[in-house]
């Protein structure tokens, strides 16, 4: 049972790791945007 779920975990790097460079970095960009989404939002309760 752990063995599968490691190679379904494994897969889902393998596939990461076989996008395109133009996918990758617009998944890289999208965590980039939600971080920064957070962030400003923390900020803004702030000041």
């Amino acid at each position: 049972m752990k063995s599968d779920s490691n190679k379904q975990h494994f897969k889902f790097f393998e596939r990461t790791n076989n996008a395109k460079p133009s996918k990758r970095k617009q998944m890289s960009d999208f965590i980039k945007k939600k971080m920064n989404a957070q962030n400003s939002h923390l900020n803004g309760k702030n000041s």
